[in-house]
């Protein structure tokens, strides 16, 4: 008798509770893909109308900001001004939206990713199609709030104006309404009648453009992650920073990176086109060991085509004069490096279809190991890639353009920008002669693998679409970490083996630029600088702000011999490698203020970028005024410490040390 009024009360609220939530879902397809989700969200009252190419954001029924920008790509990006941000992408032809570039396009039965961060932690999004309203499907966030999911529009949906609708939680666990007007067109994806509609969507991106782990990916916009961007900006002006080492250095010459100088070798614009455009003397004496066959009319055109270009392009004749080495000691059999660069080239091309897009993960990185070891190779390999897009078809929109000058530098930079670091190959003797080589070949093979990384993470932003190898940057840093070790054995076995013959084909230096040609050069350099950064920062004050920043330094450096000079200052400042170290460490440590005070992401970017830009402007500053110094003396405290400062510096940039 007493168990029974017990066993009864415990067996009802059991069943009860399991009953009625199975019943709680009105479509029971939202339970079966995915039964683990914690909140289903459903349209309340009358759907939200937004007309094409607009935005609305409702958060615990309250209107906030929200503000949306749609590119040439047919991709909307939605900023939500609790920090959250929407990327959706639709497939449509875009011969069909042509000069409609400011609002977004779907097809009918075509498919619609969406993608967001700031949302709630493993929680559900849902996303409805209105006026009907029709249930799309639902995505699950990761654990740092962020989706990626792709929905498909009915086949049957009416050509038009429509509201594509996000429901879900914010970061703060408040309800989320997010609304996009779309235009739904008639044009549905292209489907052979041998296809089934299962196999059309891994099919038909192939047939349009390689993608995944061979080229392409998905569209993409840099300004929809205001972090990377913010990241990304650090790297360029710490890469300006190393550029401006080499501005009248002598190229591989046997400058050391703590020499003192009249003509003050560290004093450079900060641009990769003012790196080492001199030739350098070769002081290893003796017999040719290593005679390979020659091409005497090639020899003749590679001595003398720098001189003539130096002039117009410094850029050109560096590049020219790079693999000065490998013609030293290899002969015609260098020959076969060009040669493999167009090929390169034309692979490159015919991989994306002939589009500006990253190719696949081998091509790029065969590009840039080719031209870690000769500039001039790469630098082929990205003038036939591009010359072949252009040819396709393919350069027809400004991220287009911007994609090739990234690949463009990409293919070339890497050596011009290691070797304003430490020389390649110098005249050392003793103890002191082999420790400095060592702290060469290490610093070259840092800066250079971190430059490497820091170029290969711009494309996808410069190019507008980002494959899914974007992410593999330590693979290409650790490539050509071996690149230019590599090189580095071989440009000093040449200089041992071949030294009458490397002698012979450098020169003492190269003409300078006139200051006309300086000047225009200036501009038309800071015309690219602002084209290009458009991307990541659009056009806003700050772009221009940050424009002025990268211009007037270069005109200033111009006089700048005519302001007075005060010692002291000179004698304190960082000065060389040890500035670039700074400066990253600055860059960084601004960038995580950035990250953690600023909240909006728009203005995240703004801020950032003229931010950043701040500490390389006080040194150009403070370097119009403080020029030259008496020299500190060098001794074993100093190089050993100096060393051990940079490499953790740049250990810590890597983020391989905390």
């Amino acid at each position: 008798p007493v168990v029974v009024p017990v066993v009864v009360p415990v067996v009802v609220p059991v069943v009860e509770p399991v009953t009625v939530p199975t019943t709680v879902p009105s479509p029971p397809t939202t339970v079966k893909p995915r039964p683990v989700y914690p909140v289903t969200t459903v349209p309340a009252g009358e759907p939200v109308e937004v007309a094409p190419g607009g935005a609305e954001a409702v958060v615990d029924g309250e209107v906030v900001e929200v503000s949306i920008v749609v590119d040439t790509s047919n991709k909307a990006v939605v900023t939500i001004g609790d920090g959250v941000i929407i990327n959706i992408v639709a497939d449509v032809d875009p011969t069909m939206v042509a000069g409609d570039g400011s609002v977004l396009h779907a097809s009918q039965g075509g498919k619609v990713e969406v993608s967001g961060s700031g949302f709630a932690p493993n929680s559900q999004v849902d996303v409805w199609l209105n006026s009907d309203p029709v249930y799309l499907g639902a995505a699950q966030t990761d654990a740092t709030g962020s989706f990626t999911q792709a929905f498909n529009l009915p086949a049957d949906a009416e050509v038009g104006n429509h509201t594509l609708t996000m429901n879900g939680l914010n970061k703060l666990g408040q309800k989320l309404s997010a609304a996009v007007g779309i235009v739904v067109i008639d044009q549905a994806p292209e489907v052979t009648p041998e296809e089934t509609p299962e196999e059309t969507p891994e099919e038909t991106p192939t047939e349009q453009a390689p993608s995944g782990n061979d080229a392409g990916g998905a569209p993409f916009n840099p300004q929809s992650e205001p972090k990377g961007v913010v990241n990304l900006v650090a790297n360029l002006v710490a890469l300006l920073a190393l550029a401006s080492l080499g501005g009248s250095a002598g190229g591989s010459a046997g400058r050391r990176e703590d020499d003192e100088s009249e003509t003050d070798d560290e004093r450079g614009s900060g641009d990769v086109s003012d790196v080492a455009v001199k030739y350098h003397k070769s002081d290893i004496t003796g017999q040719d060991v290593l005679r390979m066959p020659r091409i005497s009319i090639v020899d003749r055109v590679m001595m003398r085509a720098p001189s003539v270009l130096a002039h117009r392009s410094p850029l050109i004749s560096r590049v020219l004069t790079d693999g000065t080495y490998l013609r030293s000691g290899f002969g015609a059999l260098w020959l076969v490096l060009p040669l493999f660069g167009i090929v390169l080239g034309f692979m490159s091309a015919l991989n994306t279809g002939f589009e500006v897009r990253m190719p696949a993960l081998m091509l790029l990185t065969a590009v840039v190991v080719l031209g870690t070891l000769d500039a001039f190779s790469g630098y082929l390999a990205s003038v036939v890639f591009g010359l072949a897009v252009l040819l396709g078809g393919g350069m027809n929109s400004a991220d287009s353009i911007r994609g090739v000058v990234g690949i463009w530098v990409f293919s070339f930079g890497v050596p011009l920008l290691a070797t304003a670091t430490r020389p390649f190959r110098r005249k050392a003797t003793g103890v002191v002669g082999v420790w400095e080589r060592s702290a060469d070949v290490v610093l070259i093979a840092l800066f250079g693998a971190w430059a490497a990384g820091a170029m290969f993470s711009s494309l996808p932003g410069l190019i507008g679409f980002r494959p899914d190898y974007a992410s593999r940057v330590s693979h290409i840093q650790i490539v050509v970490l071996i690149a230019l070790v590599s090189r580095y054995l071989l440009e000093n076995m040449v200089a041992v083996l071949a030294p009458s013959r490397l002698k012979e084909f450098s020169a003492d230096s190269l003409p300078d630029a006139s200051k006309i040609q300086v000047v225009i050069s200036s501009f038309l350099r800071t015309a690219a600088y602002i084209f290009v950064a458009s991307v990541f920062i659009g056009n806003n004050w700050a772009l221009w702000v940050g424009g002025a920043i990268y211009l007037i330094p270069k005109l200033v450096a111009l006089v700048d011999d005519a302001l007075p000079n005060f010692s002291i200052i000179h004698r304190y400042m960082p000065r060389g490698i040890l500035k670039v170290v700074f400066m990253l460490f600055v860059a960084r440590w601004w960038g995580d203020i950035l990250g953690s005070r600023v909240t909006d992401p728009e203005q995240m970017i703004k801020v950032g970028f003229v931010l950043l830009g701040l500490p390389g402007i006080v040194f150009t500053v403070l370097g119009w005024f403080a020029r030259n110094s008496r020299p500190w003396p060098s001794t074993w405290f100093t190089r050993i410490s100096g060393l051990i400062i940079l490499i953790i510096g740049v250990l810590v940039v890597f983020g391989v040390l905390p």
